[in-house]
């Protein structure tokens, strides 16, 4: 006997209710920051008029991406909050330059990216009280030969 569940619907789109994408907030902060960038918003009005001037830029679901990252202006006030969260939080665990550097690199982009992280790790109190010395351990002590002569 057929049940509800196993019903097949021939017209799909009738229950189909809504999609909804969940959006951040600070979305909405990067889309203010490109308009108040002459520079960029520049570089948008020209991708937006002909995809095919920037082989790197895309235009996609309003949001401006270099290569398959999120493009984020060089004077970002997101810049710190990705830095928190990627570092400091216990999700980052203060993992050093290059994991941090790997982390962001995956998903945002902006000009000096690298010196931006460089500058905040090295900055940053705990990675300093916690660093480790990463030279060669001494062996052990070699006493010195008695001289012959006094």
């Amino acid at each position: 006997m057929a049940d509800a569940l196993s019903r097949k619907y021939e017209d799909v789109e009738a229950f189909l209710c809504g999609i909804s994408i969940i959006r951040p907030d600070w979305i909405n902060e990067a889309r203010d920051e490109w308009k108040n960038d002459k520079e960029v918003l520049a570089l948008i009005q020209n991708i937006q008029q002909d995809p095919s001037t920037s082989d790197t830029f895309s235009w996609k679901n309003d949001l401006l991406w270099y290569k398959d990252q999120l493009y984020l202006c060089k004077n970002s006030q997101l810049k710190q909050n990705i830095f928190r969260e990627l570092h400091t939080s216990p999700l980052g665990g203060h993992s050093g330059f290059l994991k941090m550097y790997h982390r962001v690199k995956k998903d945002f982009f902006w000009d000096g990216l690298k010196s931006d992280i460089q500058k905040f790790v090295a900055e940053c109190l705990v990675c300093q009280q916690n660093k480790v010395e990463t030279i060669k351990a001494p062996g052990l002590l070699q006493p010195l030969s008695i001289p012959s002569q006094c």
